[in-house]
């Protein structure tokens, strides 16, 4: 928690035993004098944080309490000397380039409890990524207190996630034993190690994938931040990936498509930087193609039949977004 007015160090000077060891013993009295008086003129002129603040403090202030989508409740608890009149919750995501405050609501006095219900729906936060708030207290004396920024990770909480771990890289599911979160994770660690052999990238930090159990779930996931849903998502600056690979017999033939496919994203991004929303699509997504660990069986097809009916697609369509349209949206991969 910091408070204004607490600016005085919590210690003067430190002293070691080796200058008691080596100090003539006529001197230490004088050395005690001495810091007694520097101590008694510190204590006149130093701030006195319970005096300049009424006695203001922050006590609690805790994660919110949220349901994914839904409505997060933030609350916060905070004593005076005096009537506390007003409390302010800020909150920023990566995405914001200023913070959001809101008033909460309370009843005023000397001890109080106040809560900031934010409507998930009417404001969506974005999907898996870090959340930073803290607060701003004020009394009827004039004094504010401001607590530390403290974070949480805007997790889709409607399921129970299993979770593994190996290095950096964090699988999450919900479908599915053991096994399949096994396999999600090698899969994972020979993924990003395969498609780097050609991008050359810095290798990514902390990599979080997420699998679904359905489209359904996921769309569910991204479509209040208008996210288009195309059976997986990459946040390259979040080291989030998103996938749908259902608990079934082709499960790992889902996951070992769909992770190394989105992963590479994650690569092109360590690679490229600022410059990432520069680099064409087609060399985005068709490295992130190329380095699927089982290919598309309908892709040939396709491209098979766009060749014959002439209805080919331009590389230069190719350099921004894909068409929405999924059969075109299949041709264009």
């Amino acid at each position: 928690m910091s408070v204004p007015g607490r600016g005085a160090p919590a210690a003067i000077c430190s002293i070691s035993g080796g200058l008691f060891r080596f100090a003539r013993p006529d001197r230490i009295l004088g050395f005690s004098s001495a810091l007694s008086l520097i101590l008694a003129l510190w204590a006149m002129i130093a701030p006195r944080p319970a005096l300049a603040q009424g006695g203001l403090t922050i006590t609690s202030t805790p994660p919110p309490e949220y349901q994914f989508g839904e409505q997060a409740v933030f609350q916060i608890s905070a004593q005076s000397s005096a009537a506390i009149t007003g409390v302010t919750l800020f909150f920023r995501t990566p995405e914001d380039a200023r913070a959001v405050a809101g008033e909460a609501s309370f009843i005023e006095g000397a001890a109080v409890t106040a809560r900031y219900s934010l409507d998930l729906a009417a404001y969506p936060l974005p999907p898996f990524a870090p959340v930073q708030f803290w607060w701003e207290v004020r009394d009827s004396a004039g004094a504010r207190a401001t607590s530390d920024p403290q974070t949480f990770v805007y997790e889709d909480n409607r399921f129970d996630w299993q979770t593994l771990a190996r290095s950096t890289t964090t699988v999450h599911w919900y479908q599915g034993d053991t096994a399949f979160g096994q396999t999600a994770l090698d899969i994972a660690a020979f993924g990003l190690a395969q498609a780097n052999t050609d991008i050359q990238a810095p290798f990514p930090g902390a990599v979080r994938i997420y699998i679904y159990g359905s489209d359904a779930d996921a769309q569910a996931a991204l479509k209040l931040v208008g996210r288009i849903w195309a059976g997986g998502h990459a946040d390259p600056a979040l080291g989030v990936v998103l996938v749908t690979v259902p608990d079934n017999l082709e499960a790992s033939i889902g996951l070992g498509r769909a992770i190394p496919h989105e992963l590479t994203h994650l690569l092109v991004y360590a690679a490229t930087g600022e410059q990432y929303p520069r680099v064409p699509n087609w060399l985005n997504e068709g490295l992130a193609v190329m380095n699927q660990a089982e290919p598309d069986p309908d892709y040939p097809t396709a491209l098979a039949k766009a060749r014959e009916g002439g209805y080919l697609i331009s590389l230069a369509d190719l350099c921004g977004p894909f068409p929405a349209d999924p059969l075109r949206a299949q041709l264009a991969y």
